[in-house]
């Protein structure tokens, strides 16, 4: 019966995701692609932006990034003749310099590129993070693969266009050259990272706790060096500026610089702690006090990391999804594409996906499997069912991740001596 089971639902991930190839590819032609963006303001969204981004960085407007009219300008531009409402971009400076490559690919193809490399960079992460941490037989391996290309936060991220699926590869390949000591990648990892601060700031300071100076000193020069490549590529304003704007925009429960009447803000769509708050605080008091809860949580992080035994891959791959939910639980700025950031937990902790086995492991590793095993189907009834104006469907993913974090904690021994 289980069996049976098990084969049924490879098959629907396979189908489900040959069947979304197939839609994805009919959106790429010129004509396609103009008029999807053009009746969904979400399809693309982010790309177009990260494109604009690097079109205005190398122009005589750089200095107007932040100015909303120039924005319009560049992305008009970038998408005509198609006319839909624009969204304003509140990414870091640095954004366009890293972006730079983007600007010689039309729009349509530069998309195609960049969603088809962000794939292969995650791929590749997680199958050296699968070697190193949790040596799974390849069917198991394959399964979680198209589970992560089934789930809707994989899905959405390809729509969207979302930096985050390289930023996941990124994650993972700076966790590893802190035990795998393969500085390359983990180098160029740390660089990406900048491009959404959240990230940064939460997972660049762990690597001076995972004890390895020598990587985290080298990581820190090379952002450095970034730091300084934009304060010559701008006028050192510019940084004073983003901040300004980063500050309304977290504040305010209104902000996109150019409004929808459908959207109110980034924040409806958080799936963090920060969504819980603001059912009994103002959005503002809500956005300061999840910055502390994000800066007690960072400590618990650190603290976890300097207790680990990194001779055991058991422990690092308990760590390592420790961190993860950490993050996603208490970041004062997740969404539901970063819940792609499971896909690393599940490659390095996930050790079957057949329900035969997974009713034999003790309780908290069959909840665990469990979840994981029925994940993709959790996020599309979670997103797709789910009142949309209520916060049900953040409140869903909040308690999926909490559950998961108390269960990698008790994997961690957090309140043990030793581990």
């Amino acid at each position: 019966m289980f069996k049976f089971f098990d084969k049924l639902y490879f098959a629907l991930l396979i189908g489900y995701f040959i069947s979304f190839a197939i839609l994805w590819l009919n959106y790429l032609p010129q004509k396609s692609f103009n008029k999807c963006i053009c009746q969904n303001p979400y399809f693309f969204l982010d790309y177009t932006r990260y494109y604009v981004f690097a079109q205005i960085t190398d122009s005589d407007q750089k200095q107007n990034l932040y100015n909303p009219q120039i924005q319009k300008q560049f992305f008009s531009k970038a998408i005509f003749p198609a006319k839909p409402n624009q969204f304003f971009s509140q990414y870091p400076p640095q954004t366009g310099i890293l972006m730079h490559p983007l600007k010689f690919l039309p729009l349509n193809y530069g998309y195609a590129t960049f969603v088809i490399i962000s794939i292969i960079l995650l791929i590749t992460a997680l199958l050296n993070l699968k070697n190193k941490l949790n040596p799974i037989d390849n069917l198991t391996l394959l399964t979680i693969y198209f589970g992560i290309f089934a789930s809707m936060p994989m899905l959405w991220s390809i729509l969207l266009g979302q930096v985050n699926i390289i930023l996941v590869a990124a994650i993972t390949f700076m966790l590893l050259a802190n035990f795998k000591h393969k500085y390359i990648m983990g180098l160029c990892s740390s660089l990406c990272l900048s491009i959404k601060p959240h990230y940064f700031i939460f997972f660049f300071p762990l690597n001076l706790f995972m004890k390895n100076f020598k990587f985290f000193l080298a990581s820190l020069a090379v952002n450095l060096l970034l730091l300084l490549y934009t304060f010559n590529t701008f006028k050192p304003s510019i940084f004073t500026t983003y901040l300004n704007m980063l500050s309304e925009a977290e504040s305010k429960f209104a902000y996109l610089g150019v409004k929808l009447p459908d959207f109110a803000s980034d924040t409806n769509y958080l799936i963090t702690i920060r969504k819980l708050l603001m059912l009994f605080l103002p959005a503002n008091n809500a956005l300061h006090v999840s910055i502390i809860m994000f800066g007690l949580a960072f400590c618990l992080a650190a603290y976890l990391c300097l207790r680990n035994n990194w001779k055991r891959s058991e422990n690092t791959a308990w760590l390592i999804s420790s961190l993860i939910l950490i993050y996603l639980v208490f970041s004062p700025h997740a969404h539901f594409h970063d819940s792609l950031l499971l896909s690393v937990i599940a490659c390095s902790t996930i050790s079957t996906l057949a329900l035969d086995k997974i009713f034999k492991l003790k309780l908290n590793l069959k909840i665990w499997h469990l979840i994981f095993y029925f994940y993709p189907i959790l996020t599309w009834i979670g997103f797709l069912c789910l009142p949309h104006d209520s916060g049900f469907r953040e409140y869903f993913f909040l308690i999926i991740n909490s559950l998961l974090l108390i269960i990698s904690l008790n994997q961690n021994k957090l309140f043990s001596a030793k581990i």
